[in-house]
Order: C-alpha cells, then structure tokens, then sequence
C-alpha cells in the first residue's frame, strides 16, 4: 500500500482497495492510522524543475569553523527556498546542501554573497550537476 501511495498518491480509496484487495473504508483506515502513525507525512505534487525555470542543480558543501554558525546556517537554509535539502555530515564537511537555481549568476550569488555572509562559515564547495540519472523521493518499503 505505502508503494503504490507513493507512487500514485492521488490513487482513490477504490482503486488502492482493488490493488492490495481491502475495501475501500478498510483502505481509507489503514491510510489513516498509517498517517497518524506519521508514517505518512503528507502528499505532494512534483513540479518540474526545468519548466519552472529552476535549471541549475548544484551541490554545496559547507564547513564552518565556529559552534554559533550551526545555528545561523540552519535559520539561512530554512529561509532560502531554492535550498531543497541541507543534511549534517560526519567527515571533512559539516553540511551538504541540494539547491536549485535559475542560473550559474543566480547560483553564483547565492553562494558567494548570501552564505558566506552567514557568520561563522570557514569555506564552501560547489558542485553543479551535469546530467541527473535518478532523482527521487521514493523510499524502499519492502
């Protein structure tokens, strides 16, 4: 059931009882208990990145170098919607952010002039991506 929402999330009750062979109510409790649980966190739609015009996709790699720039960074990243991610890492880094730009001008200023105003950040690494494989969202549920 957690594939198959994953996959179709706007799936009816009807069609997702046929598929796993429940009844549409005892489909629509399971999904209930299932989000309460907080197993399910919510549904979204996936926008295209490419259409929106967001056609840079870069990686950034971001060390800081005192305990007071955790904070500030977590709030400039909370605050920044073309940052999609920001992940702590263990290793040589202490953060990696997934961002989405318009543009190398966009992305540029981004970096240069908005994080590294953020006190505290020591350096940054930018890797802009190429070409994408495989994005997704999906989770292994089996």
């Amino acid at each position: 059931m957690l594939r198959l929402l994953a996959d179709h999330g706007r799936m009816s009750w009807a069609d997702l009882g046929r598929e796993v062979d429940l009844s549409p109510p005892a489909v629509a409790e399971r999904v209930r208990k299932l989000e309460e649980a907080g197993v399910i966190e919510g549904y979204a739609a996936r926008l295209d990145p490419e259409t929106l015009g967001l056609g840079v996709l870069a990686f950034v790699w971001v060390t800081v170098r005192a305990p007071e720039a955790h904070e500030a960074l977590l709030h400039w990243t909370a605050e920044r919607a073309s940052v999609q991610e920001c992940h702590s890492l263990a290793g040589r880094h202490d953060y990696l952010l997934k961002v989405r730009c318009r543009g190398t001008d966009d992305l540029e200023h981004l970096v240069r002039q908005d994080l590294r105003s953020v006190p505290g950040i020591s350096t940054t690494e930018t890797h802009v991506v190429t070409s994408t494989y495989k994005e997704t969202t999906r989770l292994p549920t089996s």
